[in-house]
């Protein structure tokens, strides 16, 4: 899964404590995938985003280094 080596890469070669993505609601599966790899919801912008003629909330998601898991 390209999200979970993208992490475990980003967490191997800097000192980050922490990663975050953002989407919108209506993109379901990579709101599945960030909570399937332990990605919290950390905030919501209601109706902040327009697609095909419909308002979706926009998503934050994030993980802190001592939280990961790599499923990898």
């Amino acid at each position: 899964m390209a999200l979970a080596l993208w992490t475990d890469l980003l967490f191997a070669r800097t000192d980050w404590v922490r990663l975050d993505l953002a989407t919108w609601s209506g993109n379901h599966a990579m709101v599945a995938t960030a909570r399937s790899l332990g990605f919290v919801e950390e905030g919501r912008f209601r109706r902040a985003r327009m697609v095909d003629g419909v308002r979706y909330d926009s998503v934050v998601y994030g993980v802190l280094r001592e939280e990961w898991r790599s499923p990898v």
